[in-house]
């Protein structure tokens, strides 16, 4: 039954995909060099006329790059001084907690880092996963706590477990 699902799934990727598909043209260089111009001197990336670089830059920099085959400048002061979130890096802030440990999670795989994500995930950690309902916007830290309160949440902290556990397969 799976493999006759899968069949009718390609069948059907093959007949549509011409269809919906298009071939868009990317100007790698001018990509690469706008990349390159938002790179900080501390190596994480951040706005091209701002002095700070964080995770919300480093990551979606970082990753293009990677997909356009271009090598990242100075890798390590690059992760070091980019795999931090705003809200990490000013305590009174809120924010998007698990939004940024998605991005964490796969800066950390795609600069095939090593170790703890975060000093509370540690290597071979237990962890007990609960839903969590949402009663306001404010969202906190408690992935920490194994806590979700979406499918969205869910699949970072999942991802999040998961990517160190898997680093050096």
């Amino acid at each position: 039954m799976k493999s006759m699902h899968l069949s009718f799934l390609l069948l059907f990727v093959q007949c549509f995909t011409p269809v919906y598909a298009q071939r868009v043209m990317v100007d790698a260089d001018a990509a690469v060099r706008y990349i390159l111009s938002c790179q900080k001197p501390t190596g994480g990336f951040g706005p091209e006329n701002m002095e700070y670089a964080d995770l919300a830059w480093t990551y979606p920099a970082v990753n293009a790059l990677k997909i356009l085959g271009e090598e990242i400048p100075n890798p390590d002061s690059c992760y070091i001084n980019g795999e931090k979130s705003w809200i990490e890096k000013a305590s009174w802030k809120n924010g998007t907690w698990y939004w940024s440990l998605h991005q964490k999670a796969n800066l950390y795989r795609i600069m095939n880092r090593t170790g703890p994500l975060e000093s509370d995930f540690q290597p071979g950690k237990i962890w007990n996963l609960q839903f969590k309902p949402r009663t306001n916007y404010t969202e906190f830290r408690e992935y920490v706590d194994g806590k979700f309160f979406d499918m969205a949440s869910l699949w970072y902290l999942i991802e999040a477990i998961y990517i160190p556990e898997h680093a050096e397969e």
